[in-house]
């Protein structure tokens, strides 16, 4: 027991400081930067493109619910958001399309961060790029747009499974809090599964991806509700950023976000790698122990005779 502890400190030790040897607080600062700059006109152009099939009181309700998702100053977030809704008609499909390349600053960082943290310095070809950024415009659209309708499609489910059963309230209450409750989590290794496996430049296996999402899963649910905690628990941010303090809150949530995600990138890499080793490892061995087939020629044949 002792010896595998400290095979895994020295494992954990390593990691660490690969990551810190290839910048991954600093890339971190860079992805919260853009992240800072790209959620709003990203916000903005999500609210433009569904008032063309929601009522204006749909949008503020979603709006809202948008805001309720931001672990840290969701009043900051829900104003923000709420003026946008009144001023999306001026922005035009042409400031829109702006809206949408510029919102793919953050998502072309987190590639960037993420090839960095495999080592690969070949770049995909300029407008494969770009299709990437924007897929994964889409994608956390679609994740964030799920996360929002869950709770109410599973206060629906649970009415109409009430009705059907005569189950009580008291009763169904810890079930379906439970079920709620695995909607963040899940949605999250989707989306860490989805990152880890197309987003670097090489061949990633799904089995591959899978601890790195795992533990960056685990590790994002625990710092999301302790920081939540902080931050409810402690006002050090009103007492020293005074009225940006939400938006300084947020910023440093997006940042521990940032390192949970390169970190879990390192991790599916060095478990590629370990894996890549291991094959190798086997087809040498293999190759050692069987049997290797001499074909008989002339002098087999006379040998024979």
């Amino acid at each position: 027991m002792l010896a595998a502890f400290i095979k895994f400190a020295g494992i954990c030790t390593r990691a660490v400081n690969d990551f810190l040897g290839k910048n991954g607080p600093q890339l971190a600062a860079a992805i919260s930067y853009y992240a800072l700059f790209s959620f709003f006109p990203l916000a903005l152009a999500v609210i433009f493109a569904l008032s063309f099939f929601l009522g204006p009181d749909s949008i503020e309700a979603l709006a809202r619910h948008a805001a309720d998702q931001v672990p840290v100053s969701s009043k900051t977030v829900n104003d923000i958001l709420t003026d946008m809704v009144g001023s999306r008609n001026m922005a035009g499909l042409a400031g829109i399309i702006g809206l949408l390349w510029a919102g793919t600053a953050v998502f072309g960082t987190i590639r960037k961060g993420i090839n960095s943290t495999w080592g690969i310095t070949t770049p995909r070809p300029f407008l494969q790029e770009r299709l990437v950024d924007i897929s994964l415009v889409l994608g956390a659209s679609v994740l964030m747009l799920v996360s929002i309708f869950s709770t109410a499609a599973l206060a629906y489910l649970r009415e109409i499974v009430g009705f059907i059963t005569q189950e009580t309230h008291a009763n169904g209450d810890l079930l379906w809090g439970r079920l709620a409750s695995l909607v963040p989590p899940t949605l999250s290794f989707i989306a860490f599964l989805g990152i880890y496996r197309f987003l670097p430049n090489a061949r990633v296996r799904l089995r591959e991806a899978l601890p790195g999402a795992l533990a960056a899963t685990i590790a994002f649910e625990v710092v999301k509700n302790g920081f939540v905690w902080y931050v409810r628990s402690y006002s050090v941010f009103t007492t020293v950023y005074g009225s940006v303090s939400g938006i300084v809150a947020l910023l440093t949530w997006v940042y521990f976000s940032a390192i949970i995600l390169l970190f879990g990138s390192l991790i599916t890499s060095r478990y590629a790698a370990h894996l890549a080793d291991r094959e190798r490892e086997m087809e040498t061995i293999s190759d050692t122990t069987s049997p290797r087939l001499h074909p008989v020629g002339r002098e087999g044949t006379r040998h024979g005779n």
